[in-house]
This record gives C-alpha cells, structure tokens and sequence, in this order.
C-alpha cells in the first residue's frame, strides 16, 4: 500500500488486505492523510522435482 502521513508519501508491503486495511485505518487520522491498498494476486509457480 501507498499512504501520505502528512509529511511524507510511504510504501509498505502486507501479507492480506486485512492487515493493510488495519494499517491505513490507524494511519490516517487527519482530513489531509490518505492511502491506497492495491490487490495484487500471486500465482503459484509449480517447480520441477
């Protein structure tokens, strides 16, 4: 996800939505913050025995 903290743009990573969304709750407090949680699904790569 991609957040603004009232000072800086930041990026971090989570392993679920859920938790990104928790995150992006806590860490926009003010009318001027913001964040964006983006999706992204994650193919299973079968590897060769």
């Amino acid at each position: 996800m991609t957040y603004f903290d009232g000072r800086l743009v930041r990026t971090e990573t989570f392993d679920d939505q859920a938790s990104a969304q928790r995150f992006a709750n806590a860490r926009c407090a003010s009318e001027d913050d913001w964040a964006v949680v983006d999706a992204v699904e994650v193919a299973r790569v079968r590897i060769a025995a």
